[in-house]
């Protein structure tokens, strides 16, 4: 899974629409009459943002993750204790614990936006322009917050092309992290796991 979110990372970055909400971003500050083109251009770069990142749009991994079949074989077998089914492509182990979709698609929002030239309070929080508000607002649940700050400080690390980033670098940074700041997302893998009910066969 690391190796598939950051190739992800590495090609989305230095895609066509990510240099066109950069430069949207990047853009200098000018006025045509009483219009601020520099807000205009924000907000067109909210729109091609939103246009990637909302449900089930290119750059929303976890529908991708959920139906690949070379990562549904790596996928761990886990009743959702949300809804008591078993979900049989939604977790991924690595060493001691079960890792949720969510941080994968989270770690790929978060760098690919401090990349772009989105401050951090704006992938954390969304944004008062409603268009972006409507389309993709990120919850504040801990495991979110969680995965989005680990995406940034990856970004702080590697930078905005993330040339030196490699799969080891998520999997350190996941495993370092205290399961109680994204309890939902890293559980205890299953075989280790007493309390856990299991798939049926």
């Amino acid at each position: 899974m690391a190796k598939y979110i950051v190739g992800e990372i590495k090609r989305n970055v230095k895609s066509l629409v990510a240099q066109k909400i950069r430069y949207l971003i990047e853009s200098e500050p000018l006025y045509v009459g009483q219009v601020d083109v520099n807000e205009m251009n924000y907000i067109n770069a909210l729109t091609l943002w939103t246009e990637k990142v909302g449900d089930k749009k290119d750059w929303d991994h976890k529908p991708k993750i959920s139906n690949k079949s070379e990562l549904k074989a790596v996928a761990v077998h886990r009743v959702s204790d949300l809804t008591g089914r078993c979900l049989t492509s939604h977790y991924h182990k690595y060493r001691d614990f079960d890792y949720f979709y969510d941080v994968w698609s989270n770690i790929h929002y978060g760098y690919v936006g401090l990349s772009v030239g989105f401050d951090e309070n704006t992938l954390l929080l969304g944004s008062n322009t409603q268009q972006f508000f409507q389309s993709f607002l990120k919850t504040d649940t801990p495991d979110d917050i969680t995965t989005m700050k680990i995406s940034f400080e990856l970004h702080k690390k590697f930078g905005k092309y993330a040339e030196k980033l490699k799969p080891q670098d998520v999997l350190d940074i996941l495993d370092k992290t205290p399961q109680s700041k994204f309890p939902t997302s890293k559980k205890t893998h299953i075989c280790h796991d007493k309390t856990a009910q299991r798939c049926k066969k």
